[in-house]
C-alpha cells in the first residue's frame, strides 16, 4: 500500500524528508570508504537516512555491495560470527558446534576479502550494534576493529556503518572503550523542522483528496516532539479515520488510539523504575536543567549529586 505516512519500515524516495545534511555527511564517510558511528533513538530516521543516501549514490552510479545485519537477538560472539557469515556468504557453520577464535577473526575479515576478490566496495550495515557490548560480545568488537586497522589501506573500500539505539551502551563502546578509535566517523542527525514535517504532511494528504488545518497539524507535532515516526504513525491513524476534512476530533480520536496502544508499554517502563529514577524523570519533565543543586536535591528527593548522576547513567 502505498501510503506517505510510513513508520513500520525505513523510508526513501518521494516520502523522505529533510536531512540533506547528514545525507552528504554519510555519502562523505561511505565515499572515502570510511567507518560510521550514528547513534539516536529508535524511530528517529537512522536507517531511513542510510538508505536514503545509498539510494543516492547509486543513482549517482556508485557501484557497491550492501549487507544489513539486525543486532536486536544477538548478544554474544559466537550468534553473532554464525548471523555475520550466514549473511555474506549464505554459508552455515555446523550448529552446536563452539566457535573458534580463528573463525571470529576470519569472520571479521569476510567484508574486505568480499571487497578484495570483487573489486567492489562492501558497506555492512550493524543495526543496534550496542546489544554486542557484552563482555563475551566485545571479543567480536576486538576482531572487528583489529580486521578495520589492518585493512584500512586496501584499495577495495569497505564500510562498516555502526547504528544503535541506546546511547549509553554506544558510548561505552566508542567513547569510554574506544573501540574502532580513529576508524570511524560520528555521524550527528538533524532534527527535523516543524515546517519540513508540516510540508510532508499537508502533501500526503492533499494527495489522497483530504485537507488539514496547518495550525492543528503543528499543534500535534509539537505533542510528539518532531520525532517522525510518532508522527507518521498519528496521521496514518487520522488518515484511516477520515474521509476528507482533518477535524480536531478526527485528531482526538486518532490520540486516544495511538495512547491505547502505548499505555501498556509505558507501564511496563514505569513499573521498572526505582523511586529515585521516577522522580529524576519528573524533574526532567519540570524542566529542571541543573540537578545538583541543594533545591532540587531536596525537592525532588534525588539524596545527593552522585546519586543523580548514576540515575543519569542508568537512564
Amino acid at each position: 500500500m502505498d501510503n506517505p505516512f510510513q513508520y513500520d519500515k525505513y523510508v526513501t524516495g518521494k516520502y523522505f524528508i529533510g536531512r540533506r545534511k547528514d545525507c552528504d555527511a554519510i555519502t562523505a564517510v561511505i565515499s572515502s570508504g570510511e567507518n560510521a558511528y550514528i547513534c539516536a533513538p529508535r524511530g528517529c530516521g537512522k536507517m531511513s537516512a542510510v538508505q536514503q543516501t545509498l539510494l543516492q549514490m547509486k543513482n549517482r552510479g556508485a557501484q557497491f555491495r550492501v549487507f544489513s545485519l539486525m543486532l536486536t537477538n544477538i548478544r554474544d560472539t559466537a550468534t553473532f560470527v554464525r548471523r555475520y557469515r550466514k549473511l555474506l556468504t549464505g554459508e552455515d557453520l555446523p550448529a552446536g558446534t563452539p566457535i573458534s577464535q580463528d573463525e571470529v577473526n576470519a569472520a571479521a575479515e569476510l567484508p574486505y576479502r568480499m571487497a578484495a576478490e570483487s573489486g567492489k566496495q562492501v558497506i555492512v550495515i550493524l543495526n543496534e550494534f550496542h546489544n554486542l557490548g557484552t563482555e563475551d560480545g566485545q571479543t567480536m568488537i576486538k576482531a572487528m576493529e583489529k580486521a578495520a586497522s589492518d585493512n584500512k589501506d586496501q584499495e577495495a573500500k569497505v564500510s562498516l556503518i555502526f547504528m544503535g539505539s541506546s546511547y549509553n551502551a554506544m558510548e561505552e563502546i566508542f567513547r569510554r572503550r574506544k573501540f574502532f578509535y580513529r576508524l570511524v566517523s560520528t555521524i550527528e542527525l538533524t532534527e527535523f523542522s516543524e515546517t519540513e514535517i508540516a510540508d510532508h504532511i499537508i502533501k500526503g494528504f492533499t494527495a489522497g483528496g483530504k485537507v488539514i488545518d496547518r495550525d492543528l497539524l503543528i499543534g500535534a507535532c509539537r505533542i510528539f516532539g518532531n520525532n517522525i515516526w510518532y508522527v507518521n504513525n498519528f496521521f496514518f491513524i487520522c488518515d484511516s479515520l477520515s474521509k476528507g476534512y482533518i477535524s480536531e476530533l478526527t485528531f482526538s480520536d486518532a490520540l486516544s488510539c495511538m495512547l491505547s496502544v502505548h499505555i501498556p508499554r509505558f507501564t511496563r517502563i514505569m513499573d521498572n523504575l526505582t523511586d529515585y529514577q521516577e522522580r529524576m524523570l519528573k524533574a526532567v519533565l519540570d524542566g529542571v536543567i541543573k540537578f545538583s543543586t541543594t533545591e532540587v536535591l531536596d525537592s525532588y528527593r534525588l539524596n545527593s549529586s552522585a546519586n543523580v548522576k548514576r540515575l543519569k547513567d542508568a537512564l
